[in-house]
Protein backbone atom coordinates (compact mmCIF):
# COMPACT_ATOMS: atom_id res chain seq x y z
CA UNK A 1 0.00 0.00 0.00
CA UNK A 2 1.38 3.80 -1.23
CA UNK A 3 0.71 6.19 1.84
CA UNK A 4 0.31 9.93 0.66
CA UNK A 5 2.74 12.47 1.11
CA UNK A 6 0.36 14.14 3.18
CA UNK A 7 -0.56 10.72 4.87
CA UNK A 8 3.71 10.75 5.44
CA UNK A 9 3.42 14.05 6.65
CA UNK A 10 0.94 13.42 9.15
CA UNK A 11 2.59 10.46 10.73
CA UNK A 12 5.66 12.17 10.93
CA UNK A 13 4.09 15.10 13.10
CA UNK A 14 1.88 12.80 15.11
CA UNK A 15 4.40 10.27 15.38
CA UNK A 16 6.73 13.04 16.76
CA UNK A 17 4.33 14.28 19.35
CA UNK A 18 3.52 10.99 20.11
CA UNK A 19 7.20 10.39 20.38
CA UNK A 20 7.37 13.19 22.99
CA UNK A 21 4.53 11.76 24.49
CA UNK A 22 6.02 8.30 24.97
CA UNK A 23 8.97 9.27 26.01
CA UNK A 24 7.56 11.25 28.67
CA UNK A 25 5.47 8.59 30.10
CA UNK A 26 7.97 6.36 29.88
CA UNK A 27 10.20 8.58 32.05
CA UNK A 28 7.42 8.99 34.25
CA UNK A 29 7.17 5.42 34.06
CA UNK A 30 10.64 5.00 35.27
CA UNK A 31 11.13 7.63 38.09
CA UNK A 32 8.09 6.09 39.21
CA UNK A 33 9.43 2.35 39.51
CA UNK A 34 12.88 3.72 40.56
CA UNK A 35 10.55 5.33 43.36
CA UNK A 36 8.78 2.30 43.73
CA UNK A 37 12.03 -0.06 44.36
CA UNK A 38 13.82 2.62 46.29
CA UNK A 39 10.91 2.19 49.08
CA UNK A 40 10.88 -1.39 48.72
CA UNK A 41 14.87 -1.79 49.19
CA UNK A 42 14.22 0.99 52.20
CA UNK A 43 11.65 -1.05 53.82
CA UNK A 44 14.00 -4.70 53.02
CA UNK A 45 17.03 -2.67 54.81
CA UNK A 46 14.75 -1.57 58.15
CA UNK A 47 12.98 -5.13 58.38
CA UNK A 48 16.65 -6.36 58.61
CA UNK A 49 18.11 -3.90 61.31
CA UNK A 50 14.67 -4.26 62.80
CA UNK A 51 15.08 -8.09 63.02
CA UNK A 52 19.19 -7.86 63.87
CA UNK A 53 18.07 -5.78 66.89
CA UNK A 54 15.34 -8.14 68.04
CA UNK A 55 17.39 -10.89 67.68
CA UNK A 56 20.22 -9.31 69.86
CA UNK A 57 18.68 -8.43 72.64
CA UNK A 58 16.89 -11.63 72.77
CA UNK A 59 20.19 -13.06 72.40
CA UNK A 60 21.76 -11.43 74.79
CA UNK A 61 18.80 -13.09 77.26
CA UNK A 62 18.83 -16.19 76.02
CA UNK A 63 22.28 -16.29 76.21
CA UNK A 64 22.04 -15.47 79.62
CA UNK A 65 19.87 -17.98 80.73
CA UNK A 66 21.56 -20.73 78.70
CA UNK A 67 24.88 -19.65 80.75
CA UNK A 68 22.91 -20.50 83.58
CA UNK A 69 21.31 -23.82 82.59
CA UNK A 70 24.64 -25.07 80.91
CA UNK A 71 27.18 -24.59 83.96
CA UNK A 72 24.34 -26.28 86.35
CA UNK A 73 26.02 -29.41 87.09
CA UNK A 74 22.45 -31.04 88.13
CA UNK A 75 20.76 -30.62 84.58
CA UNK A 76 23.82 -32.07 82.73
CA UNK A 77 23.86 -35.03 84.91
CA UNK A 78 20.02 -35.39 84.48
CA UNK A 79 20.30 -35.18 80.99
CA UNK A 80 22.53 -37.43 81.23
CA UNK A 81 21.04 -39.93 82.96
CA UNK A 82 18.28 -39.55 80.70
CA UNK A 83 19.85 -40.50 77.43
CA UNK A 84 21.49 -43.67 79.45
CA UNK A 85 17.52 -44.77 79.92
CA UNK A 86 16.74 -42.84 83.49
CA UNK A 87 13.94 -41.20 84.63
CA UNK A 88 12.37 -38.74 82.00
CA UNK A 89 10.06 -37.55 84.94
CA UNK A 90 12.91 -36.32 87.28
CA UNK A 91 14.40 -34.62 84.33
CA UNK A 92 11.71 -32.56 83.25
CA UNK A 93 10.71 -31.51 87.13
CA UNK A 94 14.52 -30.41 87.11
CA UNK A 95 14.61 -28.53 84.17
CA UNK A 96 11.00 -26.90 85.02
CA UNK A 97 13.03 -25.95 88.40
CA UNK A 98 15.27 -24.59 86.64
CA UNK A 99 13.86 -22.43 84.28
CA UNK A 100 11.65 -20.74 87.33
CA UNK A 101 14.55 -19.98 89.11
CA UNK A 102 15.86 -18.06 85.63
CA UNK A 103 12.23 -16.87 85.39
CA UNK A 104 12.06 -18.13 81.84
CA UNK A 105 8.37 -19.29 81.52
CA UNK A 106 7.81 -18.62 77.57
CA UNK A 107 9.41 -20.18 74.79
CA UNK A 108 11.46 -23.00 73.27
CA UNK A 109 13.35 -25.07 75.78
CA UNK A 110 14.89 -28.43 73.88
CA UNK A 111 17.42 -30.76 75.10
CA UNK A 112 19.25 -33.20 72.81
CA UNK A 113 22.16 -35.81 73.16
CA UNK A 114 25.63 -35.54 72.04
CA UNK A 115 24.48 -36.84 68.51
CA UNK A 116 21.84 -33.92 68.39
CA UNK A 117 19.11 -36.18 68.64
CA UNK A 118 16.31 -34.25 70.66
CA UNK A 119 15.75 -35.90 73.78
CA UNK A 120 13.38 -32.99 75.96
CA UNK A 121 11.24 -30.31 74.61
CA UNK A 122 9.71 -27.73 76.50
CA UNK A 123 6.77 -24.84 74.71
CA UNK A 124 5.98 -22.26 77.31
CA UNK A 125 7.46 -24.67 80.43
CA UNK A 126 5.29 -27.86 79.43
CA UNK A 127 6.93 -30.81 77.84
CA UNK A 128 5.47 -31.90 73.96
CA UNK A 129 6.86 -34.36 71.75
CA UNK A 130 9.22 -32.62 69.14
CA UNK A 131 10.32 -34.46 65.47
CA UNK A 132 12.99 -37.03 66.39
CA UNK A 133 14.17 -36.97 63.08
CA UNK A 134 15.42 -33.63 63.03
CA UNK A 135 18.49 -32.90 64.94
CA UNK A 136 19.20 -29.56 66.74
CA UNK A 137 22.70 -27.58 65.63
CA UNK A 138 25.79 -27.76 67.18
CA UNK A 139 26.80 -25.51 69.61
CA UNK A 140 27.88 -21.92 68.41
CA UNK A 141 25.90 -22.63 65.18
CA UNK A 142 22.57 -21.51 66.03
CA UNK A 143 23.08 -18.17 66.90
CA UNK A 144 20.34 -16.31 65.20
CA UNK A 145 18.86 -19.72 63.53
CA UNK A 146 15.31 -20.19 63.19
CA UNK A 147 12.95 -23.25 64.03
CA UNK A 148 9.86 -24.31 63.97
CA UNK A 149 8.38 -26.57 66.37
CA UNK A 150 5.09 -27.50 66.74
CA UNK A 151 3.68 -24.96 63.72
CA UNK A 152 5.08 -22.20 65.98
CA UNK A 153 8.49 -20.15 65.13
CA UNK A 154 10.96 -18.95 67.25
CA UNK A 155 14.69 -17.50 67.24
CA UNK A 156 17.03 -19.84 68.85
CA UNK A 157 20.75 -20.55 70.08
CA UNK A 158 22.34 -23.24 71.47
CA UNK A 159 24.92 -24.38 73.97
CA UNK A 160 26.78 -27.44 74.93
CA UNK A 161 26.39 -29.38 77.56
CA UNK A 162 29.26 -30.98 79.56
CA UNK A 163 29.70 -33.18 82.65
CA UNK A 164 33.29 -33.27 83.57
CA UNK A 165 34.81 -32.26 80.70
CA UNK A 166 32.87 -34.49 78.78
CA UNK A 167 29.76 -33.12 76.13
CA UNK A 168 26.73 -34.98 77.13
CA UNK A 169 24.34 -32.90 74.49
CA UNK A 170 22.93 -29.72 73.80
CA UNK A 171 20.93 -27.33 75.22
CA UNK A 172 18.89 -24.94 72.47
CA UNK A 173 16.88 -22.18 73.86
CA UNK A 174 14.08 -19.98 71.60
CA UNK A 175 12.15 -16.92 71.90
CA UNK A 176 8.54 -16.78 69.97
CA UNK A 177 8.58 -14.84 66.86
CA UNK A 178 4.77 -14.23 67.31
CA UNK A 179 2.49 -11.72 66.62
CA UNK A 180 3.33 -9.18 68.72
CA UNK A 181 7.00 -9.36 67.19
CA UNK A 182 5.16 -8.90 63.57
CA UNK A 183 3.61 -5.89 65.11
CA UNK A 184 6.10 -4.47 66.66
CA UNK A 185 7.82 -4.92 63.39
CA UNK A 186 5.08 -3.54 61.19
CA UNK A 187 4.85 -0.32 63.55
CA UNK A 188 8.98 0.17 62.40
CA UNK A 189 8.87 -0.53 58.91
CA UNK A 190 5.22 0.95 58.55
CA UNK A 191 3.94 -1.67 56.67
CA UNK A 192 2.01 -4.88 57.41
CA UNK A 193 3.91 -8.14 58.17
CA UNK A 194 4.23 -11.65 57.71
CA UNK A 195 6.36 -14.47 58.98
CA UNK A 196 5.44 -17.01 56.19
CA UNK A 197 6.65 -20.07 55.95
CA UNK A 198 3.98 -22.11 53.94
CA UNK A 199 1.42 -20.09 56.00
CA UNK A 200 1.68 -17.28 58.19
CA UNK A 201 3.18 -18.22 61.28
CA UNK A 202 2.90 -14.69 62.95
CA UNK A 203 1.13 -11.58 61.90
CA UNK A 204 0.78 -8.24 62.15
CA UNK A 205 -2.93 -6.93 62.29
CA UNK A 206 -3.35 -5.80 58.74
CA UNK A 207 -1.69 -8.89 57.48
CA UNK A 208 -4.44 -11.20 59.06
CA UNK A 209 -6.63 -10.59 55.92
CA UNK A 210 -7.46 -14.43 54.49
CA UNK A 211 -6.56 -12.75 50.83
CA UNK A 212 -3.40 -10.65 51.71
CA UNK A 213 -2.17 -13.50 53.79
CA UNK A 214 -2.33 -15.47 50.68
CA UNK A 215 -0.20 -13.00 48.47
CA UNK A 216 1.89 -12.64 51.00
CA UNK A 217 2.87 -16.07 51.50
CA UNK A 218 3.11 -16.37 48.25
CA UNK A 219 5.69 -13.80 47.49
CA UNK A 220 7.76 -15.79 50.22
CA UNK A 221 9.13 -18.09 47.64
CA UNK A 222 10.35 -14.59 45.15
CA UNK A 223 13.04 -13.02 45.43
CA UNK A 224 12.43 -9.41 43.51
CA UNK A 225 9.70 -7.52 44.97
CA UNK A 226 6.08 -7.86 43.64
CA UNK A 227 3.13 -5.81 43.19
CA UNK A 228 -0.45 -5.72 43.87
CA UNK A 229 -3.67 -3.95 44.37
CA UNK A 230 -5.52 -5.42 47.55
CA UNK A 231 -8.65 -3.36 49.13
CA UNK A 232 -8.36 -0.40 46.36
CA UNK A 233 -4.33 0.00 47.69
CA UNK A 234 -1.62 -0.07 45.73
CA UNK A 235 1.19 -2.30 47.62
CA UNK A 236 4.62 -3.56 47.61
CA UNK A 237 5.48 -7.10 48.49
CA UNK A 238 8.99 -7.83 49.95
CA UNK A 239 10.14 -10.65 51.34
CA UNK A 240 13.57 -10.28 53.47
CA UNK A 241 15.33 -13.46 54.58
CA UNK A 242 15.80 -14.41 58.16
CA UNK A 243 19.23 -14.63 59.57
CA UNK A 244 21.14 -17.90 58.59
CA UNK A 245 18.51 -18.89 56.09
CA UNK A 246 15.94 -20.08 58.36
CA UNK A 247 12.49 -22.13 57.33
CA UNK A 248 10.87 -18.69 57.22
CA UNK A 249 10.75 -15.46 55.28
CA UNK A 250 9.50 -11.89 56.66
CA UNK A 251 7.63 -10.10 54.05
CA UNK A 252 6.11 -6.94 54.35
CA UNK A 253 3.15 -5.22 52.43
CA UNK A 254 4.27 -1.48 51.99
CA UNK A 255 1.83 0.80 50.84
CA UNK A 256 2.70 2.46 47.70
CA UNK A 257 -0.27 5.45 47.77
CA UNK A 258 1.60 7.94 48.68
CA UNK A 259 4.55 7.40 46.86
CA UNK A 260 2.75 6.89 43.31
CA UNK A 261 -0.21 9.62 43.82
CA UNK A 262 2.03 12.04 42.43
CA UNK A 263 3.68 10.50 39.19
CA UNK A 264 -0.18 9.48 38.81
CA UNK A 265 -1.17 13.31 38.82
CA UNK A 266 1.80 13.92 36.63
CA UNK A 267 0.85 11.31 34.35
CA UNK A 268 -2.82 12.50 34.12
CA UNK A 269 -1.61 16.39 33.09
CA UNK A 270 0.35 14.63 30.77
CA UNK A 271 -1.89 12.87 29.22
CA UNK A 272 -4.28 16.06 28.26
CA UNK A 273 -1.23 17.47 27.23
CA UNK A 274 -0.14 15.34 24.77
CA UNK A 275 -3.78 14.95 23.64
CA UNK A 276 -3.74 19.05 22.62
CA UNK A 277 -0.16 18.37 21.18
CA UNK A 278 -1.52 15.62 19.07
CA UNK A 279 -4.74 17.43 17.87
CA UNK A 280 -2.43 20.47 16.56
CA UNK A 281 -0.30 18.48 14.93
CA UNK A 282 -3.37 17.11 13.21
CA UNK A 283 -4.25 20.52 11.88
CA UNK A 284 -0.57 21.73 11.27
CA UNK A 285 0.08 18.71 9.02
CA UNK A 286 -3.42 19.16 6.87
CA UNK A 287 -2.30 22.91 6.28
CA UNK A 288 1.24 22.19 5.34
CA UNK A 289 0.43 18.97 3.54
CA UNK A 290 -1.86 21.31 1.05
CA UNK A 291 1.02 23.47 0.24
CA UNK A 292 3.36 20.94 -0.30
CA UNK A 293 1.49 18.16 -1.86
CA UNK A 294 2.02 18.58 -5.89
CA UNK A 295 5.44 19.00 -6.36
CA UNK A 296 5.80 15.84 -4.47
CA UNK A 297 2.70 14.08 -6.22
CA UNK A 298 4.86 15.59 -9.28
CA UNK A 299 8.26 13.91 -8.32
CA UNK A 300 6.45 10.53 -6.63
CA UNK A 301 4.95 10.23 -10.21
CA UNK A 302 8.38 10.87 -11.39
CA UNK A 303 9.73 8.46 -9.14
CA UNK A 304 7.13 5.71 -10.69
CA UNK A 305 8.00 6.29 -13.80
CA UNK A 306 12.10 5.65 -13.23
CA UNK A 307 11.04 2.56 -10.75
CA UNK A 308 9.52 0.99 -14.32
CA UNK A 309 12.92 1.82 -16.34
CA UNK A 310 11.89 5.08 -18.04
CA UNK A 311 14.66 8.15 -17.60
CA UNK A 312 13.91 9.92 -21.16
CA UNK A 313 11.83 12.27 -19.66
CA UNK A 314 12.21 15.57 -17.51
CA UNK A 315 10.65 16.98 -14.28
CA UNK A 316 8.78 20.31 -14.06
CA UNK A 317 8.09 22.04 -11.09
CA UNK A 318 6.97 25.63 -10.52
CA UNK A 319 8.95 26.55 -7.55
CA UNK A 320 12.54 27.83 -7.09
CA UNK A 321 12.73 26.64 -3.56
CA UNK A 322 13.69 23.69 -2.28
CA UNK A 323 11.51 21.76 -4.17
CA UNK A 324 12.66 23.18 -7.63
CA UNK A 325 16.26 21.99 -6.80
CA UNK A 326 15.26 18.75 -6.09
CA UNK A 327 13.58 18.68 -9.42
CA UNK A 328 16.47 19.71 -10.86
CA UNK A 329 18.89 16.85 -9.28
CA UNK A 330 15.94 14.47 -10.25
CA UNK A 331 16.66 15.58 -13.97
CA UNK A 332 20.02 15.28 -13.42
CA UNK A 333 20.07 11.69 -12.13
CA UNK A 334 17.64 10.70 -14.55
CA UNK A 335 20.24 11.49 -17.64
CA UNK A 336 23.03 9.75 -15.34
CA UNK A 337 20.53 6.64 -15.25
CA UNK A 338 19.62 6.87 -18.74
CA UNK A 339 23.22 7.18 -19.97
CA UNK A 340 23.99 4.58 -17.62
CA UNK A 341 21.58 2.26 -19.11
CA UNK A 342 22.86 2.99 -22.30
CA UNK A 343 26.32 1.58 -21.42
CA UNK A 344 25.47 -1.34 -19.70
CA UNK A 345 23.59 -2.41 -23.14
CA UNK A 346 26.69 -2.02 -24.96
CA UNK A 347 28.87 -3.76 -22.07
CA UNK A 348 26.85 -6.62 -21.58
CA UNK A 349 27.21 -7.60 -25.19
CA UNK A 350 31.15 -7.41 -24.73
CA UNK A 351 32.03 -8.78 -21.19
CA UNK A 352 30.20 -10.98 -18.73
CA UNK A 353 27.57 -9.56 -16.46
CA UNK A 354 29.46 -10.02 -13.08
CA UNK A 355 32.42 -7.53 -14.84
CA UNK A 356 30.06 -5.06 -16.15
CA UNK A 357 28.83 -4.43 -12.97
CA UNK A 358 31.89 -4.36 -11.73
CA UNK A 359 33.34 -1.85 -14.46
CA UNK A 360 29.54 0.29 -13.37
CA UNK A 361 30.23 0.37 -10.17
CA UNK A 362 34.09 1.79 -10.74
CA UNK A 363 35.54 -0.73 -8.72
CA UNK A 364 37.76 -2.32 -11.67
CA UNK A 365 40.73 -0.49 -12.11
CA UNK A 366 43.95 -0.35 -14.30
CA UNK A 367 46.07 -3.62 -12.93
CA UNK A 368 45.05 -7.08 -11.28
CA UNK A 369 46.45 -8.84 -8.31
CA UNK A 370 46.54 -12.67 -7.87
CA UNK A 371 43.64 -14.74 -6.84
CA UNK A 372 43.12 -18.23 -7.13
CA UNK A 373 40.99 -19.40 -10.34
CA UNK A 374 39.94 -22.34 -11.96
CA UNK A 375 40.16 -21.55 -16.40
CA UNK A 376 38.33 -23.44 -18.63
CA UNK A 377 39.19 -23.55 -22.63
CA UNK A 378 36.99 -25.35 -25.46
CA UNK A 379 37.47 -24.96 -29.00
CA UNK A 380 36.03 -27.02 -32.13
CA UNK A 381 37.97 -29.68 -33.22
CA UNK A 382 38.45 -29.97 -36.84
CA UNK A 383 37.14 -26.30 -37.51
CA UNK A 384 39.10 -26.16 -40.86
CA UNK A 385 37.61 -29.45 -42.46
CA UNK A 386 34.05 -28.37 -40.67
CA UNK A 387 33.94 -24.93 -42.20
CA UNK A 388 35.95 -25.61 -45.90
CA UNK A 389 32.88 -25.97 -47.62
CA UNK A 390 30.67 -23.60 -45.84
CA UNK A 391 29.65 -20.21 -46.74
CA UNK A 392 31.13 -17.62 -44.49
CA UNK A 393 27.83 -16.49 -43.44
CA UNK A 394 27.14 -19.98 -42.30
CA UNK A 395 30.29 -20.37 -40.22
CA UNK A 396 29.56 -17.10 -38.19
CA UNK A 397 25.76 -18.54 -37.65
CA UNK A 398 26.97 -22.06 -36.32
CA UNK A 399 29.68 -20.80 -34.41
CA UNK A 400 27.07 -18.02 -32.47
CA UNK A 401 24.64 -20.68 -32.07
CA UNK A 402 27.13 -22.92 -30.06
CA UNK A 403 28.97 -19.91 -28.29
CA UNK A 404 25.59 -18.88 -27.21
CA UNK A 405 25.31 -22.52 -25.35
CA UNK A 406 28.61 -22.14 -24.25
CA UNK A 407 28.35 -18.90 -22.60
CA UNK A 408 24.86 -19.96 -20.71
CA UNK A 409 26.63 -23.27 -19.72
CA UNK A 410 29.62 -21.00 -17.94
CA UNK A 411 27.98 -18.51 -16.34
CA UNK A 412 24.79 -21.17 -15.15
CA UNK A 413 27.69 -22.80 -13.34
CA UNK A 414 28.79 -19.70 -11.62
CA UNK A 415 31.68 -18.46 -14.17
CA UNK A 416 32.34 -16.06 -16.71
CA UNK A 417 33.30 -15.83 -19.84
CA UNK A 418 36.49 -14.35 -20.49
CA UNK A 419 37.05 -14.43 -24.18
CA UNK A 420 35.91 -15.52 -27.52
CA UNK A 421 39.15 -16.14 -30.26
CA UNK A 422 37.64 -17.77 -33.42
CA UNK A 423 35.90 -21.00 -32.23
CA UNK A 424 37.62 -21.00 -28.88
CA UNK A 425 35.76 -19.73 -25.90
CA UNK A 426 37.31 -19.03 -22.29
CA UNK A 427 35.70 -19.10 -18.95
CA UNK A 428 37.02 -18.28 -15.58
CA UNK A 429 36.17 -19.33 -12.16
CA UNK A 430 36.80 -17.20 -9.26
CA UNK A 431 36.97 -13.95 -10.01
CA UNK A 432 36.01 -11.05 -10.53
CA UNK A 433 33.86 -13.04 -7.61
CA UNK A 434 35.51 -15.07 -4.95
CA UNK A 435 34.47 -18.90 -5.45
CA UNK A 436 35.64 -21.44 -2.70
CA UNK A 437 34.60 -24.25 -5.04
CA UNK A 438 35.66 -22.64 -8.65
CA UNK A 439 37.38 -25.98 -9.05
CA UNK A 440 34.32 -27.98 -8.96
CA UNK A 441 32.18 -25.52 -10.57
CA UNK A 442 34.46 -25.60 -13.53
CA UNK A 443 34.35 -29.37 -14.24
CA UNK A 444 30.87 -29.30 -13.77
CA UNK A 445 30.49 -26.51 -16.87
CA UNK A 446 33.33 -28.26 -18.88
CA UNK A 447 31.10 -31.78 -18.60
CA UNK A 448 27.78 -30.16 -18.93
CA UNK A 449 29.53 -28.09 -22.04
CA UNK A 450 30.29 -31.59 -23.20
CA UNK A 451 26.68 -33.35 -22.95
CA UNK A 452 25.06 -30.19 -24.53
CA UNK A 453 27.46 -29.68 -27.53
CA UNK A 454 26.81 -33.72 -28.06
CA UNK A 455 23.29 -32.61 -27.94
CA UNK A 456 24.00 -29.94 -30.76
CA UNK A 457 26.18 -32.08 -32.68
CA UNK A 458 23.06 -34.99 -32.65
CA UNK A 459 20.63 -32.22 -34.09
CA UNK A 460 22.98 -31.06 -36.43
CA UNK A 461 23.63 -34.91 -38.21
CA UNK A 462 19.26 -35.08 -37.79
CA UNK A 463 19.45 -31.91 -40.07
CA UNK A 464 22.74 -33.33 -42.28
CA UNK A 465 25.40 -31.05 -41.49
CA UNK A 466 29.00 -32.29 -40.94
CA UNK A 467 29.80 -33.40 -37.32
CA UNK A 468 30.65 -31.16 -34.75
CA UNK A 469 32.65 -31.64 -31.46
CA UNK A 470 34.82 -30.00 -28.89
CA UNK A 471 37.79 -30.39 -26.65
CA UNK A 472 37.89 -29.46 -23.45
CA UNK A 473 40.69 -28.30 -20.62
CA UNK A 474 40.54 -26.98 -16.92
CA UNK A 475 43.48 -26.61 -14.84
CA UNK A 476 42.66 -24.46 -11.20
CA UNK A 477 45.74 -22.37 -9.66
CA UNK A 478 47.59 -18.82 -9.04
CA UNK A 479 46.62 -15.96 -11.87
CA UNK A 480 47.06 -12.60 -12.01
CA UNK A 481 42.76 -11.03 -12.52
CA UNK A 482 42.62 -7.83 -13.34
CA UNK A 483 42.01 -5.37 -16.24
CA UNK A 484 44.60 -5.73 -18.91
CA UNK A 485 45.18 -2.81 -21.86
CA UNK A 486 45.22 0.62 -21.56
CA UNK A 487 43.28 3.49 -19.91
CA UNK A 488 41.12 4.15 -22.81
CA UNK A 489 40.34 0.57 -23.45
CA UNK A 490 40.45 -2.06 -20.71
CA UNK A 491 39.78 -6.02 -21.40
CA UNK A 492 39.20 -7.76 -17.97
CA UNK A 493 41.36 -11.51 -18.13
CA UNK A 494 43.48 -13.85 -16.27
CA UNK A 495 46.97 -14.71 -17.19
CA UNK A 496 49.41 -17.28 -15.50
CA UNK A 497 50.95 -20.60 -16.20
CA UNK A 498 47.83 -21.94 -14.64
CA UNK A 499 45.82 -20.22 -17.26
CA UNK A 500 48.59 -21.74 -20.10
CA UNK A 501 48.18 -24.95 -18.56
CA UNK A 502 44.35 -25.11 -18.81
CA UNK A 503 44.93 -23.85 -22.89
CA UNK A 504 47.46 -26.44 -23.39
CA UNK A 505 45.04 -29.53 -21.90
CA UNK A 506 42.21 -28.24 -24.07
CA UNK A 507 44.85 -28.69 -27.13
CA UNK A 508 45.38 -32.12 -25.88
CA UNK A 509 42.02 -32.55 -25.28
CA UNK A 510 40.51 -35.09 -28.36
CA UNK A 511 36.81 -34.41 -29.59
CA UNK A 512 34.73 -34.76 -26.57
CA UNK A 513 37.11 -35.49 -23.82
CA UNK A 514 37.47 -33.37 -20.91
CA UNK A 515 40.74 -33.02 -19.61
CA UNK A 516 41.57 -31.74 -16.56
CA UNK A 517 45.50 -30.64 -14.66
CA UNK A 518 46.41 -32.59 -11.60
CA UNK A 519 45.47 -29.47 -9.28
CA UNK A 520 42.14 -29.61 -10.36
CA UNK A 521 41.92 -33.24 -9.61
CA UNK A 522 43.17 -32.96 -6.15
CA UNK A 523 40.48 -30.33 -5.73
CA UNK A 524 37.31 -32.31 -7.18
CA UNK A 525 38.74 -35.99 -6.83
CA UNK A 526 35.75 -36.79 -4.56
CA UNK A 527 33.29 -35.32 -6.84
CA UNK A 528 34.37 -36.85 -9.85
CA UNK A 529 35.07 -40.06 -11.81
CA UNK A 530 38.43 -39.80 -13.58
CA UNK A 531 41.07 -41.48 -14.91
CA UNK A 532 44.95 -40.39 -14.93
CA UNK A 533 46.50 -40.57 -18.49
CA UNK A 534 50.47 -40.76 -19.20
CA UNK A 535 52.56 -38.10 -18.44
CA UNK A 536 53.52 -36.02 -21.36
CA UNK A 537 55.31 -32.67 -22.37
CA UNK A 538 53.37 -29.63 -23.23
CA UNK A 539 54.38 -27.01 -24.90
CA UNK A 540 55.47 -24.15 -22.57
CA UNK A 541 56.45 -26.33 -19.52
CA UNK A 542 60.19 -27.82 -18.26
CA UNK A 543 58.24 -30.93 -16.84
CA UNK A 544 55.71 -33.35 -18.15
CA UNK A 545 52.01 -32.67 -16.80
CA UNK A 546 49.56 -35.22 -15.89
CA UNK A 547 45.84 -35.19 -17.04
CA UNK A 548 43.09 -36.91 -16.20
CA UNK A 549 40.19 -37.46 -18.34
CA UNK A 550 37.05 -36.78 -16.83
CA UNK A 551 34.57 -38.99 -17.70
CA UNK A 552 31.65 -37.66 -15.29
CA UNK A 553 30.37 -36.71 -11.94
CA UNK A 554 30.30 -39.22 -9.29
CA UNK A 555 26.92 -39.35 -8.69
CA UNK A 556 25.96 -39.93 -12.22
CA UNK A 557 24.83 -43.85 -12.31
CA UNK A 558 25.27 -44.18 -16.09
CA UNK A 559 29.56 -42.73 -15.49
CA UNK A 560 29.06 -45.58 -12.75
CA UNK A 561 28.02 -48.25 -14.87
Amino acid sequence: MTISFRGRLLAALVGSVGLLGLASFLVVGHQTQRQVDRVAAHTADRTRRALAEVERLRRAELTRVARRLTSSIRIAAALDAVVSGGDRREFVEQVQYELALAELREGLVQFSDAQGTPVLTLLDSAPVDADRSRPAPVSGDAAGAYRIVAGRLFMVITEALTLFDSQVGSLTLGFAVDDEVATRLAAIVEADVCFAAGRCLAASPGAKDAALAMALVSAAKVEVPTFLTHGGRRLAIVATPLAGSGPAVAVSAVPLDEVIGPFDRIRRVGLVAAAGALLLAVLLGAVLSAQLTQPIRTLVAATTRVRRGEYDFQVTVPHADEFGTLAGAFNQMTEGLLLKERYRSVLDKVVSPDVAAELLKGDLQLGGETREVSTLFADVRGFSSLTEHLPPQDVIAMLNEWLELAARTITDEGGVVDKYVGDMVMGVFGAPVADAQHALHAVRAALRLRDVTRTFDQARRARGDTPFAIGVGVNSGPAVAGNMGSSTRLNYTVLGASVNAANRLCSEAGAGEVLIGDRTHALVAPHVVARALEPRPIKGFSTPVTPYLVHGLAGDAEVRA
